[in-house]
């Protein structure tokens, strides 16, 4: 059900141009779609300002924050956090805002500038009280020239208890920032581009992205797009390195209808751990990415598996499932910005990949099918279709 009332507004000068709808009936495996809309918008947060009274996003009639603000809201990965409800969501150009789930409609308990938390991130990993969050480029074309690598440490205890902290307090904690990052999306050190492209013979690029806490909570691994190099941060000091690389494996393989693309190139999106803590599966990009071309060309679109080693500190890609996607031969060449524009028939380009316990599985779908089997005549049957527009 979802309840308009609820809605937290992140931008600037927003209103509802049109309300939330949804659909009713039968799904493709015969069973009725469940759905519902209740409130009016009335009390849903969509104002300009924090409750530091400064605008939520930059340009709003109002103060903008300090350390840079917020230039542009457009929320690229919200991360829940099972400690005291709240949601940490980043944003494209900059900053952070963090929300409460469990108020009506979502309240605001803290804000970052993007001077303290750049901008492009998407990935997130708790442990314990502890949220870690990066950055990266930005998915603009902009982001061609960008370089980032950073990462950041909140203690979630420190929201909880109060109705929200004062602007850009308290300070995360970096853990990493790379010296090669641009100044770019709020950080202020460095220099203004990098034009290495992607291509890895080549590119002195770096992008954060998808982070994983293994199953004991002991470490914590952040991907890089362009170098395929993964950091492995010890929760226990907050302190890291560069702790593998997915490249020479070996098992990176499988493309060879152009010449041009390198070899043994797996570009890592996002991640996920297997419930034993043994293994990392991560979504690969291709050769033709339908997003973020600048920074996620790769020669193994699939799910790769990272073999852990050392408790977790370390790892090893041991194999690749691959996925195929072929297109005709008079399909057109894809224009790659810094890497190889693709001339071949492969357009599988894995963006998410998610690991599912059989166990838990198997349980919640005994438990569906005994529910199924009380239902009534008229409820098993659905509804006609309906499309509320």
């Amino acid at each position: 059900m979802f309840d308009t009332n609820a809605s937290l507004g992140l931008g600037k000068n927003m209103t509802v141009v049109e309300k939330a709808t949804y659909f009713t009936g039968i799904n493709a495996y015969g069973k009725a779609l469940i759905g519902g809309v209740t409130g009016n918008y009335e009390i849903a947060a969509l104002g300009n300002l924090t409750p530091n009274s400064k605008c939520k996003e930059n340009g709003c009639d109002g103060a903008v924050g300090a350390a840079g603000g917020r230039l542009n809201n457009l929320p690229v990965c919200p991360i829940p956090s099972s400690q005291g409800n709240l949601l940490y969501i980043t944003l494209s150009g900059g900053g952070l805002l963090i929300g409460k789930t469990d108020t009506t409609p979502m309240t605001l308990v803290a804000e970052y500038g993007n001077n303290i938390v750049y901008g492009g991130g998407c990935g997130g990993a708790e442990v314990g009280k502890v949220v870690y969050l990066n950055s990266g480029v930005s998915s603009a074309a902009s982001g061609l020239n960008q370089s980032d690598f950073s990462l950041w440490a909140f203690d979630s205890s420190k929201y909880m208890d109060v109705p929200f902290q004062l602007e850009n307090e308290p300070l995360p904690l970096t853990v990493f920032s790379d010296d090669g990052n641009t100044a770019t999306l709020g950080n202020l050190q460095g220099p203004l581009e990098n034009l290495s492209g992607q291509l890895p013979s080549q590119s002195t690029r770096r992008d954060s992205h998808g982070i994983v806490a293994i199953a004991n909570g002991n470490y914590v691994h952040t991907f890089d797009r362009i170098q395929a190099e993964v950091y492995v941060v010890d929760t226990a000091t907050n302190t890291g390195s560069f702790a593998y690389s997915l490249r020479n494996s070996g098992v990176c393989k499988g493309i060879t209808d152009d010449t041009n693309l390198p070899e043994d190139d797996p570009s890592p999106d996002l991640v996920d751990a297997t419930p034993d803590g043994l293994y990392i599966a991560i979504a690969f990009r291709g050769p033709a990415p339908v997003t973020f071309a600048h920074t996620t060309q790769g020669s193994c679109p699939g799910v790769g598996i990272v073999k852990l080693d050392n408790g977790g500190r370390n790892g090893k890609l041991i194999t690749v499932l691959r996925t195929t996607n072929l297109t005709p031969d008079s399909f057109p060449v894809v224009v790659v910005p810094g890497g190889v524009n693709y001339v071949g028939k492969e357009r599988s380009d894995i963006h998410m990949v998610a690991v599912i316990d059989r166990n838990k599985w198997a349980k919640a779908d005994k438990a569906a099918a005994k529910a199924e089997k009380t239902k009534s005549p008229q409820a098993k049957a659905g509804k006609k279709t309906v499309f509320n527009l």
